[in-house]
């Protein structure tokens, strides 16, 4: 299972323990917000952490693996609920 965090370095300053999640995925990877591939990283993905980045409805429906978006942060309102549906 691959998964990635788009925006990791709004979340974390590195002292983060990432040890759990690393041992139940097969492939993390930890991007910067400054990086806008969004589409290109998440093409892929089973699961999408992010913090306050945007996942439209066509970022989601291009994403045809995706089985799980955590949102690390408060609020749902940069994601499209309905699509993720």
């Amino acid at each position: 299972m691959k998964a990635v965090f788009l925006d990791y370095d709004t979340f974390s300053n590195g002292d983060l323990d990432l040890s759990a999640l690393r041992a139940s995925v097969a492939q993390l990877q930890l991007y910067e917000s400054a990086e806008t591939k969004t589409a290109e990283r998440i093409g892929t993905a089973d699961i999408v952490m992010l913090n306050t980045l945007e996942l439209s409805r066509e970022l989601l429906y291009a994403a045809p693996r995706l089985k799980l978006v955590a949102i690390a942060g408060t609020g749902t309102d940069n994601v499209d609920l309905a699509a993720a549906r």
